[in-house]
Parts: C-alpha cells; structure tokens; sequence
C-alpha cells in the first residue's frame, strides 16, 4: 500500500513538474515575441501619424508603479519619500542612474526579447533536462 502512495505522489510530483516548465517555456516565447510587437506598433504609429512612439523600460516600469492601488502600500511616508528620491535624488545618486537614468534610454523592445529569449532557450533546455533527471514514475519493480 506505501509503494502505491509512494508511485502515485510521485507521478503527481512528475507531472506537476513537466507542466511548470512548459509554462515557463510558453512565458519566455510570450517575451520574445512581445518585443518585436512593440517594435511593429511603434513602426505603424510612425508610418500612420508621422511621430515615432518611444517605449522606454522607464516609461513602462513608472506607469506600472502609477498602477499600485493605495490600499496595497501600508508606508505612505516611505513612498513619498521614494517618489521624492526618483524625481531629484539628494543621495545614492550613482543607484539613481542605474535605476532611473539608463532605463530612461532603454527601449522596451529590446529589454522584452532578450528577457523572452533567456527565458525560452534557458527552459527549453533546462526544462528537458531536468525532467530527464526526474525518471518517469511507473509501477514496475526493478
């Protein structure tokens, strides 16, 4: 009957694992094509209206934190203090450039494919070798 319990966490365990990398995987795909998307809408908006779009990682991550609904923060003081510290930095200034300042000229575009490609080639490799790793459960004895 323990073989039996054993066998049958076991192929859960198995299972459970295949379908968090393959989520994984499809996360990663989902990234890199998310990037060259960007970069087409941009085009479009440029061919159609004449101005160029710009999509800055920046831009994207403050309107992200615009986002954060109030009763999520439990410290106001220290996110006015925060918002204070983006806008003119009286301290860390070398921090403030490495958060703020470069991410400014970074495009989206670029930061989502090659997030998306890390990701998707790191788990469609990982993701079949660590399932090999893992022996597929059966219920025979050796």
């Amino acid at each position: 009957m323990l073989e039996v319990v054993k066998l049958i966490l076991a192929r859960i365990v198995w299972a459970f694992l295949g379908i968090f990398y393959r989520l994984l995987k499809v996360l990663g795909i989902c990234l890199m094509v998310s990037g060259p998307l960007v970069l087409l809408y941009q085009v479009f908006f440029w061919l159609h209206h004449g101005t160029w779009r710009s999509y800055s990682l920046y831009g994207t991550m403050a309107a992200g934190l615009r986002e954060i609904p109030k009763s999520w923060v439990t410290n106001s003081e220290l996110l006015t203090d925060l918002q204070h510290w983006v806008e003119k930095p009286e301290v860390w200034e070398g921090l403030h450039m490495l958060l703020v300042e470069y991410p400014k000229v970074i495009p989206l575009a670029l930061v989502l494919f090659f997030i998306g490609g890390i990701v998707g080639s790191r788990m469609s490799n990982s993701a079949d070798q660590r399932l090999k790793q893992f022996e597929k459960p059966t219920g025979h004895k050796s």
